[in-house]
């Protein structure tokens, strides 16, 4: 620990699981006083390491048409997606902030990025990590119908573990991270639930400021509802933008908010799941009941 210096910002390592509200929170957090954003340079770093986007013609395609809509000096601090590796990641987390007034780094990743890449998690900072989950009845459905989409498949249609780069995984990628945070970097890293802070975030997420230290203010929980915000963050251009192409099938509905909105629908229960999801719903289900034991 001696060899931290205190004076830098804290980077708050924001992991989720995928469709759990966590790019809405990421918004949220943009407007959050002396805060720079990341958004999922860990995912980025996966998805070229993998060879998954150099597979798919149609997005490179996609690609080509983004740098037309955006040349150079419009992107702000967005940049182009094979920048972005494990190491380039972790040495700009550790390099610190753009601004010197800059507090706190807020980076937001999904877990399963990082699952045998821990020591490419930034070292000798001030770092403190958060971990928001969700149902797996709630978060695989949507993921199922979102991967679906993406395919340009029918909602419908037999779902296939196998296309999926966010859940073709032997392991419990969000509870092993967890585990792996309390044994060795803070034994009382803060849980929050996706639903829950989305039905009261006015009493979760002052509660969770106070956790890793940022000042709260009431006015945080509405913010500029204009999508502009993202090229402020640190993040891969073709990743965050493809949306203005696509009809918003990845992050739209987030970027376009202007406050947190509650999910009315009910958990769907276990006979109502899809079939082709229940073996995925089996293996994340024992992590999602112990980390809740857990919740802020």
């Amino acid at each position: 620990m001696a060899d931290i210096n205190a004076n830098e910002p804290v980077r708050i390592m924001f992991w989720a699981v995928p469709r759990s509200a966590s790019t809405v929170f990421t918004k949220f957090m943009s407007f959050v006083d002396n805060v720079e954003v990341w958004q999922e340079p860990y995912v980025i770093s996966h998805l070229f390491k993998s060879g998954w986007l150099s597979q798919r013609p149609k997005l490179i395609s996609l690609s080509k048409q983004l740098y037309e809509l955006y040349p150079e000096g419009k992107r702000g601090n967005l940049r182009p997606v094979e920048t972005f590796t494990y190491e380039s990641t972790k040495a700009g987390l550790e390099r610190g902030a753009k601004d010197p007034n800059t507090k706190f780094i807020f980076v937001k990743d999904m877990a399963f990025t990082i699952h045998g890449h821990y020591e490419f998690m930034p070292q000798k900072v001030p770092i403190k990590h958060v971990f928001l989950i969700r149902h797996p009845h709630r978060y695989l459905t949507s993921n199922r119908a979102h991967m679906l989409r993406l395919l340009g498949k029918p909602a419908d249609a037999p779902y296939d573990v196998a296309d999926d780069s966010l859940m073709n995984t032997e392991a419990d990628e969000m509870f092993e991270l967890w585990k792996h945070v309390r044994e060795n970097v803070d034994h009382k890293a803060p849980v929050i639930d996706s639903d829950q802070y989305l039905k009261a975030p006015e009493k979760i997420l002052p509660k969770l400021f106070a956790e890793i230290g940022i000042p709260w203010k009431d006015s945080y929980l509405s913010w500029d509802a204009s999508d502009d915000i993202v090229f402020k963050w640190t993040s891969g251009f073709e990743h965050i933008l493809f949306d203005k192409i696509t009809q918003g099938q990845m992050f739209n509905k987030a970027l376009s908010s202007g406050k947190f909105h509650s999910v009315e629908k009910p958990i769907p229960k276990r006979d109502e799941l899809h079939p082709d999801i229940l073996n995925m719903v089996d293996h994340y289900m024992p992590g999602y009941v112990e980390m809740s034991k857990h919740l802020l």
